[in-house]
């Protein structure tokens, strides 16, 4: 969160201060120009001040979106967990009012996500862990038109086990061009996953989807830093009502927990 909050404040910048002086009818029109171009949808803030009849200091302010094109483009996917030839992702274009475009041009490139780690030993007997991310292009995997409603599917096929980013892209008339993307985690069995480790052994346990009904199957992924772990799994609602144990890989470490109808 204080990665986000100084990335927010870098993108902050004071454009212009204008000495503005009212007409006899009491009003003018205030200019702003050499605003920078946007890559994402942003917000340009204007703020005015001024002194009352009483000499008191007064505000004023309004905001305007701005967009880097005449398109937005969204995308989603029904589940961040995939296997290999099964990523899909759904999409919806519209204009800067949100009404639905339709037989606009868009294209879908996938990237993944490595994550790279070198485990140092300190003073001690300790450890710790030096870890980056490297982003590698993996090409366009669709390309097409959206439908009379604005939306589109794209189907991807043949994805590396691990981290993927399908990110789609649209262009304007003019050439701008607008982006939207959605991260998936492709297991395969065989292939050694590694999650960037840290200098604890925190193990995370994560749920496809934020809400179950009963009688459906909850499907669960245990980011642990082991290669091979022993799993004692309990469904709880006060007290125990279930349990069983998992032996779990981090190349298989999917859990199905059934929500029985009690």
């Amino acid at each position: 969160k204080d990665t986000e909050a100084q990335t927010e404040r870098d993108e902050q910048k004071m454009l212009k201060v204008q000495n503005l002086k009212l007409k006899p009818d009491g009003g003018i029109l205030a200019v702003i120009n050499q605003i920078p171009v946007v890559k994402k949808i942003g917000k340009l803030s204007i703020e005015m001040e001024y002194h009352d009849p009483n000499g008191e200091v007064k505000t004023a302010s309004a905001e305007k979106n701005l967009f880097p094109s005449e398109f937005i483009v969204g995308l989603r996917s029904d589940t961040w967990i995939a296997s290999p030839g099964k990523i899909s992702a759904q999409g919806v274009i519209t204009d800067t009012s949100g009404k639905a475009a339709a037989s606009v041009h868009f294209t879908v490139e996938a990237f993944q996500s490595n994550y790279i780690t070198h485990r140092k030993k300190l003073v001690g007997g300790f450890y710790s862990y030096d870890s980056k991310t490297e982003t590698v292009a993996l090409g366009q995997v669709c390309e097409g038109k959206s439908d009379s409603l604005g939306r589109f599917s794209c189907d991807a096929k043949k994805m590396p086990a691990g981290s993927v980013i399908l990110q789609a892209k649209v262009n304007d008339d003019k050439g701008h061009s607008t982006f939207a993307s959605v991260s998936m985690n492709v297991f395969e069995s065989g292939e050694d996953l590694w999650w960037a480790p840290t200098d604890s052994d925190r193990i995370d346990f994560i749920p496809e989807r934020n809400r179950y009904e009963p009688g459906e199957t909850a499907k669960m992924v245990l980011r642990s830093p082991f290669q091979k772990s022993t799993v004692l799994v309990t469904i709880e609602r006060e007290g125990v009502l279930d349990g069983f144990v998992r032996e779990i890989k981090r190349d298989q470490s999917t859990i199905e927990v059934p929500l029985k109808g009690n």
